[in-house]
């Protein structure tokens, strides 16, 4: 399975349309550079591409929609067209609480949305006053035979997100972010490492440039990354990589843990004082 990052300018905070006019430019154009005999087979977009990451409390509210909204029927169409599933991101409003979540959703060609995914480590004040945070990591969805899952940018940063994926069977993990610079070491460090720790490929889709919004503070960094458990990594704005399913690892991490060495990390009775 080829998959790919798909990194976008940064646009207008809020307005939906012109996300939607960046994002189908760059869809064509990397569809009509693709290989006839070795098409995509999945592209992941940045965190919330819908709408544009610096949104106000206002605007979030204005524009979050439930899954299977706008959003989600338009980006279906996108699949149905490029027959490739698409990872995309959006300010989800839960119906029957009012919440509104950071959420990823898999839109497949041929069935709309297969998974969704609500993002779990929220990071920065920003991010706090926006949304609630997501309660279930590491579920996974198949796609073209292969297990895959959905972290959102933050989340990749900590080791647990991804080994739990792997742990519940995934082989790919697909990580919309908006990072900004300075931290460009996410791109350059974690995302490999994630992948080679957990044997995971890895694929972090990121922004580029300055949005207009209330986060015109930040630059978003690019290096859009696909890593794989080998430590291969690939930076670039197409950042791609072919899943390899096979059944055996690729290396001796997972095999080696001593898991029952570990249950301090999490129990509640941990010494820890962080």
């Amino acid at each position: 399975m080829k998959v790919a990052c798909l990194e976008l300018p940064a646009g207008v905070a809020g307005d939906c349309d012109n996300q939607k006019n960046i994002i189908q430019a760059k869809l064509d154009d990397l569809m009509l550079k693709a290989d006839a005999k070795d098409p995509y087979d999945v592209v992941v977009l940045p965190e919330l591409c819908m709408t544009g990451y610096g949104l106000t409390p206002k605007q979030c509210k204005e524009v979050a929609e439930p899954v299977g909204g706008g959003f989600c029927k338009w980006a279906s169409e996108l699949a149905d067209k490029y027959q490739c599933g698409l990872v995309i991101g959006f300010p989800e409003k839960d119906v029957e609480t009012g919440l509104i979540y950071n959420t990823a959703c898999f839109v497949s060609p041929s069935d709309g949305v297969i998974h969704t995914y609500r993002k779990t480590h929220l990071y920065g004040d920003h991010e706090h006053s926006l949304f609630a945070k997501g309660t279930n990591l590491g579920e996974t969805f198949r796609f073209r035979g292969v297990v895959c899952s959905l972290l959102i940018c933050y989340d990749i940063e900590f080791s647990e997100p991804a080994r739990i994926c792997r742990l519940n069977g995934a082989r790919a993990v697909f990580v919309p972010t908006a990072n900004p610079h300075p931290a460009t070491f996410v791109s350059k460090v974690l995302v490999p490492s994630r992948a080679i720790e957990s044997c995971l490929f890895v694929y972090y889709a990121n922004m580029t440039g300055v949005e207009k919004g209330a986060c015109s503070y930040l630059q978003f960094c690019g290096l859009s990354a696909a890593a794989s458990p080998e430590g291969l990594l690939v930076l670039s704005p197409t950042a791609s990589l072919h899943v390899v399913s096979d059944e055996d690892d690729r290396n001796t991490y997972l095999a080696d843990r001593q898991p029952h060495l570990y249950q301090s990390i999490v129990s509640p009775k941990s010494k820890s004082k962080l």
